[in-house]
């Protein structure tokens, strides 16, 4: 039997086809004779369908085929006699059925006679499957027919078994998760997966990805490679799981999820693990490695959960933070640090669409905005709206974000590594040049999204308290904005144009896609 290893060929289904599209009529190749052959044989055994099944639902059901052993004689030749037979290995449970009466069947082996023929035989014939072929098994079937006067000629080829819906199959999986995992500490967590079908499959792909940036999982072993970062694959062409039966992860070739030394917490985290049969996926190059993955049958009676991998971070502290500025010349900046020790990352909250940062701006008096692009400001790490453009800030209480007034918003979605900064550069006009003290700069997390409320209704198992405040120091996320001394006093140089804001309806339609969920209800998640 010759059976394709899936981890050099992973288009299986796909190349399962073409051969299925060849097992009409192929041509064998003549057999060495003593003496040449007048003609070809034409031979080839295909079932009526695509494929032979072998679900539940065709176990013990005749499926018909055919099969060809047919002469090529020169005109009106007649043979005198001619034997063809077809036949299967006996180990699959596979029973061949005929009714031609110049045939015979002993299950495994159909054989037929023909005498005073001039253009051989098309025999009809049936095929039941016990149950005991997994679906995506290929099976070598040959056909040899011996003419009177020459050499037998044999022809073979290979029958593909699938389930007959063509369903993509994930099994069940379920896996361990930790709590309180120190930063940069790997976990390595427990798995099984058990067949959810009444059909089994042959071989066997697994999948292990972390969506999340401070998470990294490791497989290196020989049947498993990485497709793209952090999404690994394991191909184990002779593992098919039965029915029933529920498998582990065999402890001597374990997988590991490794928490990130900069990861914030405490901070759920997650991977996942997924298995399904063997199928279409994009070619990987694998682990230069000695040791295999494996699975072991295992003495539970069933599998709960998903595949979900989730791994709670212990407490480690980011520090955002915002120094007092001068605003001297035609553009403000303003750094936006992390103290570290842990990145500034702004989780996601259930509802609220991408998390992100924050950073309100109170411009001094006598400073306004300076020439923009229709009242928007993309600085690539981060987006800027001035609230004189767009009447929804109209809406916005400028205490939620800890100013009097709310001159300009900005957001910013990237994490901020540890002793790092994004900069924000505003253009602004010095308009009278008096010296004054009264702007602001607060940054935050954007929690104005966040209606815990909601999670009654649509995330019962969380509450406020998983959203615990990650930032160390929240005295350090507001500085002042002055020109001058910040006396009140004395003039200073006069600088830019006055902005006259128009604002077309693209514009605003961009900002409006940026700012998530600015129109609703606000509330903040901590006290600034």
């Amino acid at each position: 039997m010759s059976t394709p290893d899936p981890r050099r060929r992973f288009a299986r289904r796909t190349a399962a086809a073409l051969a299925a599209a060849g097992l009409g009529i192929g041509v064998a190749a003549p057999a060495a004779s003593a003496e040449e052959a007048p003609y070809d044989f034409q031979t080839g055994a295909f079932p009526e369908a695509e494929y032979w099944y072998t679900d539940g639902a065709h176990v013990g059901v005749p499926q018909p085929g055919s099969f060809y052993a047919n002469p090529l004689l020169e005109g009106d030749e007649t043979i005198a006699s001619f034997e063809a037979t077809l036949s299967v290995p006996s180990q699959y449970g596979i029973t061949l059925i005929t009714e031609d009466e110049n045939c015979t069947s002993d299950g495994t082996t159909i054989a037929c006679l023909y005498v005073d023929t001039t253009w051989g035989a098309e025999v009809d014939f049936d095929l039941v499957a016990d149950g005991g072929i997994p679906a995506g098994e290929e099976i070598e079937y040959t056909i040899s027919v011996t003419a009177d006067g020459y050499d037998t000629e044999y022809f073979s080829d290979l029958w593909q078994f699938e389930t007959e819906e063509d369903e993509y199959i994930f099994y069940d999986v379920e896996a361990s998760g930790f709590t309180d995992v120190e930063p940069g500490t790997s976990v390595t967590p427990e798995i099984a997966i058990a067949n959810p079908t009444d059909t089994t499959f042959k071989g066997t792909y697994v999948t292990l990805t972390a969506d999340e940036e401070f998470l990294t999982v490791a497989a290196d072993y020989s049947n498993c490679g990485e497709l793209e970062p952090g999404y690994l694959v394991c191909v184990l062409p002779e593992f098919s799981p039965e029915p029933g039966t529920v498998y582990e992860l065999d402890p001597n070739t374990p997988v590991t999820v490794t928490l990130a030394e900069n990861a914030p917490g405490p901070i759920t985290y997650r991977a996942w693990f997924e298995a399904s049969p063997v199928g279409p996926f994009d070619e990987v190059d694998f682990f230069d490695a000695d040791e295999e993955l494996a699975f072991v049958e295992s003495d539970r009676d069933s599998v709960e959960g998903w595949g979900l991998i989730e791994i709670e971070s212990a407490e480690n502290l980011y520090d955002l933070a915002v120094s007092d500025q001068v605003v001297g010349s035609s553009t403000l900046a303003i750094p936006v640090g992390n103290n570290g020790p842990a990145a500034a990352f702004a989780r996601q909250h259930p509802g609220s669409g991408e998390g992100g940062f924050t950073v309100s701006v109170q411009l001094p008096t006598g400073v306004t905005i300076g020439e923009t692009d229709e009242g928007v400001i993309d600085g690539g790490s981060y987006f800027c709206a001035v609230a004189d453009a767009f009447d929804w800030f109209d809406g916005i209480d400028p205490a939620v974000y800890g100013v009097e007034r709310l001159d300009v918003q900005c957001w910013i979605y990237d994490t901020i590594a540890a002793d790092g900064a994004v900069e924000i550069e505003l253009p602004v006009v010095i308009a009278d040049g008096a010296s004054a003290a009264d702007g602001l700069v607060v940054a935050q997390l954007d929690t104005t999204g966040w209606d815990f409320d909601e999670f009654e209704e649509n995330w019962p198992d969380l509450s406020e308290e998983d959203y615990p405040v990650l930032d160390a120091d929240l005295e350090n996320n507001t500085a002042k904005l002055s020109v001058g001394d910040g006396s009140g006093s004395g003039q200073l140089p006069v600088t830019g144009n006055a902005l006259t804001a128009v604002v077309g309806a693209a514009a605003a339609a961009l900002v409006a896609g940026a700012v998530l969920f600015v129109l609703r209800r606000r509330k903040a998640a901590a006290n600034w």
